[in-house]
């Protein structure tokens, strides 16, 4: 009886292959590189989209408040207290009627707002805030404290009368 031959194999180590020369794990990664980029885009968007709710006047009145709170109000930073207040002023009637204020100078201001019809009737207070803002920041001269904090409530009032009544 002859005896089954025997066939005898080498050893072979166990094949390594790379994990990102493999085909599954490329499609795994892509996807959650994919699911990455767009969490990054939802993020960004909702930031911006909630940073553009903040309505101007709510933006004008909390940068007043800010305004009040730091250190200009003193007679030494009237200057910088009247520069902020018009720029303030400024953004406000930019971003609340859409016309382009911020590259105008506060005497231009002032004549825009008395040929307008709809803005006319706040002018004689925007000339009371914007001739002060003048003489402080161009003729080099202080502004009392009682002054600028009066400055301050007249714009406070020009965006509280500004402000679009809610429809009931």
């Amino acid at each position: 009886m002859q005896q089954p031959e025997v066939k005898l194999y080498d050893l072979y180590d166990i094949w390594y292959q790379p994990l990102l020369s493999q085909g599954w794990f490329v499609a795994v990664l892509s996807f959650f590189g994919c699911v990455l980029v767009g969490l990054l885009i939802w993020i960004i968007t909702k930031k911006i989209y909630k940073q553009k709710q903040i309505l101007p006047w709510e933006r004008a009145l909390s940068a007043l408040t800010t305004l009040q709170d730091q250190k200009y109000m003193n007679t030494q930073k009237s200057k910088e207290f009247y520069s902020q207040l018009s720029l303030i002023l400024k953004e406000y009637l930019h971003e609340r009627y859409t016309i382009a204020l911020l590259d105008k100078t506060d005497q231009e201001l002032l004549e825009f707002f008395q040929n307008d019809e709809v803005l006319k009737t706040f002018s004689a207070e925007l000339e009371q805030v914007l001739q002060g803002a003048t003489r402080v920041k161009f003729a080099q001269k202080l502004a009392a404290l009682e002054t600028m904090k009066q400055d301050l409530a007249t714009c406070s009032s020009l965006v509280e009368k500004t402000r679009p009544t809610p429809p009931s």
